[in-house]
């Protein structure tokens, strides 16, 4: 598939065409053998694309998805209520290439977009892919070959991070920050290893998933079977809608396939949602959060004391990590109150009304007293936890100091981590 040029005149191919155009960075051998790996099975993919005000950059994302050596590709853009010419450009792609289909509906936020496409999808499999990031040519095949290859309904790759001065780096695993790596310390090199791939158990999954190994709670750089969205939909009208929602689709697949190769760019995005300052709709990560961990506990918790999982870090070692679930989860809870309140105390006290934060001084307060109160009284959840990394180390010992000595922590960590 072609990326779009506004210069063009012509619509691109059908989905059930083979596509002459050789896409960027992809050899012509590759490209062939890409073709006759297709020639007998083509499954459509449905890539879901929630758009609202990516004006600037919407080009750049829908080019990554058209130029995906896998053929047979239904490409959904749910403009989103956009105020700025998005809706447009969306509709000009949809003529040049017939790939691309385009809903139109009200700002009702990237769940309710995400949901629009996926009851507008036709395809076999489902992928997402946020409109300010974009993905490598061979993602797709990629993920689509390990679903083949292991017989399995979800699919998971890793990513590069994309930096707002164009520096691409690994994501930071969570166990990359263990207790002895200092803050400002680069990641182990066995995060630099060439791509492996291994097959998880659900379990095994969700503990990756939870400790941030390899892979994000985020929907995106994921391939799934579209069954798993029979009864799984996203939250309307809230945010961290993934954190409700990959949790459970994971629980419903007895194995999954995962790869470390990095071929979705995730990049940083000031504006985004979840960046933005306090707002009392943040405090739905941790209902979210506590959701899910308990949720998590009652189908798997009550047969499985412990679990022992290898390192996504370093696939090939003999020794295993041994996680209690408890501990991992327990550790979850923590870090989702700590997130919300990093974002508490970075607010001046002027600055709060329900105009802003959408709560009042006095509820404000309230909530702040208490996640400090839920933190301080299990802060063994940290302190006595086999997986907490130095950074949560750091967060519980300060808060215990008191509020402020965590918010000078955390501007300090801040510094060192730019």
């Amino acid at each position: 598939m072609a990326g779009v040029d506004f210069d063009q005149s012509q619509a691109g191919p059908s989905p059930a065409q083979d596509v002459a155009v050789q896409p960027k960075g992809v050899s012509a051998s590759a490209l062939h053998q890409h073709r006759q790996d297709f020639h007998v099975a083509r499954p459509l993919i449905s890539v879901i694309v929630p758009v609202y005000n990516a004006a600037k950059i919407l080009e750049r994302c829908v080019n990554s998805i058209l130029s995906q050596t896998y053929p047979n590709l239904e490409i959904i853009l749910i403009d989103d209520g956009s105020t700025d010419m998005s809706g447009k450009f969306c509709d000009i792609f949809a003529k040049k290439d017939s790939h691309i289909k385009v809903i139109h509906q009200k700002n009702q936020g990237q769940s309710a977009a995400r949901n629009a496409g996926l009851d507008f999808a036709h395809g076999e499999y489902i992928t997402f892919v946020d409109c300010d990031d974009e993905i490598e040519p061979t993602l797709i095949t990629e993920l689509y070959h390990l679903i083949v290859e292991h017989n399995v309904k979800l699919a998971i790759g890793s990513f590069l991070e994309v930096l707002p001065s164009g520096e691409r780096k690994p994501f930071a695993t969570g166990l990359a920050q263990n207790a002895q790596t200092p803050l400002n310390s680069e990641l182990p090199k066995a995060t630099q290893k060439s791509p492996s791939t291994t097959l998880l158990s659900t379990e095994e999954c969700l503990i990756d998933m939870l400790l941030e190994q390899n892979f994000a709670m985020a929907v995106w750089g994921k391939l799934y079977a579209r069954e798993l969205f029979n009864h799984v939909s996203f939250p309307a009208g809230e945010i961290y809608e993934d954190v409700a929602t990959t949790y459970r689709l994971i629980l419903q697949c007895s194995n999954i396939a995962l790869t470390t190769s990095t071929k979705y760019l995730y990049y940083h995005n000031k504006n985004s949602t979840t960046r933005q300052s306090f707002h009392r709709q943040k405090l739905s990560l941790i209902r979210f959060t506590d959701q899910m961990c308990d949720e998590i506990w009652q189908q798997l918790g009550q047969n499985q004391a412990a679990s022992s999982i290898q390192s996504a870090n370093d696939p090939d070692s003999n020794s295993a990590l041994q996680f209690s679930l408890r501990d991992v989860l327990n550790k979850r809870r923590m870090q989702a109150r700590f997130g919300v309140l990093r974002q508490m105390v970075m607010l001046k006290t002027s600055t709060i009304s329900p105009e802003t934060t959408g709560m009042t001084k006095r509820e404000f307060r309230r909530a702040r007293r208490t996640i400090v109160k839920y933190l301080r009284r299990h802060k063994n959840y940290i302190l006595k936890n086999s997986c907490s990394t130095r950074r949560d180390l750091l967060a519980m010992r300060a808060l215990l100091v008191g509020l402020p000595a965590f918010k000078i922590a955390w501007q300090v960590y801040q510094k060192r981590n730019q």
